[in-house]
């Protein structure tokens, strides 16, 4: 069930620049793919969600390293979880309309504060929100039926067959395509399984270390498109060390 929740999670906005990430070790089998928004309740800032500009730049384990803005967050600002909690992966059309309402929302938020129907600090620093009013303003949105409990569920259609393309660098320090050097139709995802070395990947140059259109891919992490990103060409990875394994997946 799709539904606000929660769990214990550790928050470190960046600073300087550098990104923030989230840790959801509170969630039991933690998925991004069931992972639908994260929204700070006292700034109403949007942090994340499968948008672009909102989603991860790099997944390890269950700590997330966001893409959103860290301006003017607190690591001991209260977070709004959207989470299905059934573990179904959110990849249709209708789950768009989702992600897409949910933007709508951060800019309403953001700029109209009266929208919470309470927001305010006690003498300990503790912010107290209604999440009701939140709830509702998130089900004019969807056109769904939410209560302070619950957000009605929407159909889900699962069955993309992936095209597994795993692979091992076969020349250190030289990119080399993926999937036969064919584009993927729809997207990827690239996971570096080794404990101490970073991949680099790209879709629209040559992968390179640090280079342009590149995206590092760090050890033990993943990178993925955007649900609805078209790649924009054959997958290239770069490894340095010959005979780093790949696993990689396209649909």
């Amino acid at each position: 069930m799709k539904r606000p929740i929660t769990p214990s999670y550790t928050f470190t906005p960046g600073t300087g620049g550098s990104p923030g990430t989230l840790n959801l070790s509170g969630i039991s089998g933690f998925s991004i793919a069931s992972l639908f928004a994260v929204i700070d309740l006292k700034t109403g800032a949007l942090i994340y969600a499968p948008l672009a500009g909102y989603g991860y730049s790099a997944l390890s384990g269950t700590t997330l390293t966001l893409q959103a803005s860290m301006s003017g967050l607190s690591a001991a600002d209260p977070l709004l979880i959207l989470y299905d909690d059934g573990g179904k992966p959110a990849e249709d059309a209708s789950v768009q309309a989702v992600v897409t309402a949910l933007g709508t929302l951060n800019s309403d938020l953001a700029t109209n504060h009266s929208d919470l129907a309470t927001l305010h600090t006690d003498v300990g620093s503790t912010l107290h929100a209604d999440l009701a009013a939140i709830l509702t303003k998130l089900g004019t949105r969807l056109s769904v039926s939410v209560d302070a409990d619950t957000l009605t569920s929407l159909p889900v259609t699962i069955g993309k067959t992936a095209m597994a393309g795993d692979a091992a660098i076969t020349a250190g320090g030289t990119a080399q395509t993926l999937f036969s050097g064919a584009t993927p139709a729809n997207g990827w995802k690239i996971a570096n399984p080794d404990p101490a070395e970073d991949l680099w990947v790209s879709d629209s140059t040559t992968a390179a270390p640090n280079g342009q259109g590149s995206t590092r891919v760090p050890a033990g992490g993943i990178v993925t498109t955007e649900p609805g990103e078209k790649p924009c060409g054959p997958v290239s990875v770069y490894g340095a060390t010959t005979g780093h394994f790949i696993t990689a997946r396209a649909w």
